[in-house]
């Protein structure tokens, strides 16, 4: 139902956003991860990612830039920035792009699963899974 897009130039803080959550519990079919913005802008174009969380350094390029680029484009993905330090310049050009929200690194998935129970029910307009008892 919904599409996932991942990208850090860190290929295991990919995997490791990839598991922090039983992501097709919140209808993501779908999980893509790339490890640069040339290879981002191109899977987005193909894959129209619902969703995307993204580094704001990816190396010589910008995650924010990646955000406003897609838009450009007419692709309504919706991003989380994620970093590891927090910079308020950084932080104000992932709004200006309006990503979402800007997470710090390590990611928890009670920030993760906090930012994609807001994204589904206020920009996908869809509903969310039955919590289960613990």
């Amino acid at each position: 139902m919904y599409r996932l897009l991942i990208v850090d130039k860190d290929r295991e803080m990919c995997e490791k956003i990839r598991h922090l959550l039983d992501w097709s519990r919140y209808g993501f079919d779908c999980v893509i991860i790339t490890t640069s913005y040339a290879e981002a802008v191109s899977k987005a174009i193909d894959f129209q990612p619902h969703v995307a969380i993204a580094e704001v350094e990816l190396g010589h390029q910008w995650g924010y830039d990646l955000a406003a680029h897609l838009r450009s484009l007419g692709i309504k993905t919706v991003f989380c920035m994620i970093a590891s330090h927090e910079t308020p310049q950084y932080m104000r050009k992932s709004m200006q792009a309006c990503a979402q929200d800007y997470l710090l690194k390590p990611v928890s998935a009670h920030q993760m699963r906090s930012f994609i129970e807001r994204v589904i029910v206020n920009e996908l307009h869809g509903t969310l899974p039955e919590r289960t008892a613990a």
